[in-house]
């Protein structure tokens, strides 16, 4: 169900935009990604010295959204989550010809995509990115979507940094912030399907902060 007219959806979008203002617009359907890319090209011709924006769940792409979201450098934010949760739905209503566009990852990579996986928390029952991870490794409704642990670590750091607009964070390099998980245990040489239960530890202890202060 689409929610605006093409031409008041792209004068909201405009207001963000000129105002620098990212955008986090979601749509999961062809027609939905078509409307938004569509927004994003005609932002790009008319005031092309905007910020970077983002598509929240980007469900069901087709090559061609995947170039133009390329192209426009809009950045996809996928829930791989969604393919374990809501797989019930894709085969009861994901006409067969389409089974190869739901969540298709590897192909987000495959397109020079920039990709931030998320949680969509509250809207899911899971909200462990460490079961994100795994859903994106190992749960793709298609074969050949999944991605490698270390893209999908990716998808958290410096996908995370670029959705957010925060170039400082995503990667553990001088000069950058020290914003730090601490995960126990190496996902690298653990079974995937053990991931989620993997204690998983955020934020920096006081001390730590008054011995680098």
């Amino acid at each position: 169900m689409l929610r605006f007219d093409p031409d008041d959806l792209y004068a909201l979008a405009r207001e963000a935009h000129v105002a620098g203002l990212r955008i986090g617009a979601h749509a999961i359907g062809d027609v939905a990604l078509t409307q938004l890319l569509d927004v994003s090209e005609r932002l790009h011709r008319e005031h092309p010295l905007g910020p970077r924006h983002r598509i929240e769940h980007f469900g069901l792409p087709d090559a061609g959204h995947l170039r133009r979201a390329r192209e426009l450098d809009v950045i996809a934010v996928p829930q791989p989550v969604f393919l374990h949760e809501l797989r019930a739905n894709d085969d009861r209503y994901v006409p067969d010809a389409l089974a190869g566009q739901v969540f298709p990852l590897r192909a987000m990579f495959d397109a020079g995509l920039t990709v931030a996986f998320s949680s969509d928390g509250p809207v899911v029952r899971e909200l462990r990115p460490l079961a994100g991870l795994r859903a994106a490794v190992r749960g793709a409704y298609v074969p050949g979507q999944d991605v490698t642990l270390a893209q999908a670590l990716g998808t958290y750091t410096r996908g995370g940094a670029a959705a957010h607009g925060d170039p400082d964070r995503g990667t553990l390099e001088p000069g950058r912030h020290a914003d730090l998980t601490i995960v126990g245990g190496n996902l690298f040489d653990t079974d995937p399907q053990s991931w989620p239960d993997i204690p998983v530890h955020g934020g920096v202890p006081a001390d730590a902060e008054r011995e680098a202060s």
